[in-house]
């Protein structure tokens, strides 16, 4: 490999980190209340209002935590950013650096899908049904802008 094609897949490799670093930056300012999670407000679009109502309050619940857990995914990934971008490159920082985004990001998880959890025990089979199957076809890209009941069902 020549000097210039790894000076190319450098540049490509820190221009697609960064991108995923603002994007993610962006998702981390989304406002928690009303779901602020994009596939979670579609699923339970296909719920009762009042099922809704109450989906909402239990994630209402939790906002701070979880913007307090987004803030430190997004301080996790600028320790990356820093850590890939050192000179010279340390290796035992980076892979500590990226071991602290996944703690992070896990944490957030824990808590949402604690809450989900928990809001599901209040939920009829059916209802559980109906949002996992809005969830599933959100994550799979189905059905967007063709309201909640875009998409095929199963």
């Amino acid at each position: 490999m020549t000097a210039r094609t790894a000076i190319l897949i450098a540049s490509l490799a820190v221009n697609l980190f960064l991108v995923g670093f603002f994007v993610s930056g962006m998702v981390a300012r989304q406002p928690v209340g009303g779901f602020g999670i994009g596939a979670l407000r579609e699923a339970a679009a296909v719920l009762p209002e009042a099922v809704q109502a109450d989906l909402r309050a239990a994630f209402e619940a939790e906002q701070d935590e979880i913007r307090l857990r987004m803030e430190g995914v997004v301080e996790a990934r600028l320790a990356v950013r820093d850590a890939f971008l050192d000179d010279p490159y340390d290796p035992e920082r980076v892979a500590q650096a990226l071991s602290r985004v996944r703690q992070e990001t896990n944490a957030v998880q824990q808590i949402l899908q604690d809450t989900m959890a928990e809001a599901a025990a209040e939920l009829t089979p059916r209802q559980r049904r109906q949002f996992l199957r809005a969830l599933g076809r959100h994550l799979r890209g189905e059905g967007r802008g063709q309201g909640a009941g875009g998409g095929a069902q199963r």
